[in-house]
């Protein structure tokens, strides 16, 4: 549910003294309506070490440097290619100190499992050249969620 600049204000607030907040944010394709859900909850101050952005794949890759370090993206990469035919940038998440976590996404567009989601991660890393290691990908869903 996208949350109003009120609502985003007050999860910024609760951040400060502790609490996190996961936050389905700008999942669709950049240039879209959807983005303006990140720059939302940058202009609330909710880019913070406890914030957990699930997708952002419609986010700028030069937008993920406005975020503090410590701030984590879950990132659903089957779930993204099918239904927008793009994906979040890992790559520029990463180069911006946060940590990204691979996620499976729901039943209608994800995949079964997390081992599902490690198969396409890898297609996609080797097809877009990220790079990515076989070890980057399992912190991904081991050690970095």
């Amino acid at each position: 549910m996208t949350l109003k600049p009120a609502g985003l204000a007050d999860k910024a607030v609760r951040m400060r003294h502790g609490s996190s907040f996961i936050y389905h944010c700008s999942e669709g394709q950049a240039g879209t309506v959807v983005a303006q859900e990140f720059h939302d909850a940058q202009a609330a101050g909710c880019l913070q070490e406890r914030f957990i952005a699930v997708h952002c794949n419609a986010v700028e890759p030069r937008a993920f440097a406005t975020w503090r370090k410590q701030g984590a993206v879950v990132w659903s990469p089957f779930s993204n290619m099918w239904r927008y035919g793009s994906t979040t940038n890992v790559p520029a998440a990463i180069e911006a100190g946060l940590t990204v976590c691979l996620g499976s996404d729901w039943g209608p567009s994800g995949t079964r499992s997390g081992l599902g989601g490690l198969k396409v991660a890898r297609l996609v890393s080797d097809d877009h050249g990220w790079g990515l290691s076989d070890s980057d990908l399992v912190r991904m869903v081991t050690t970095n969620p």
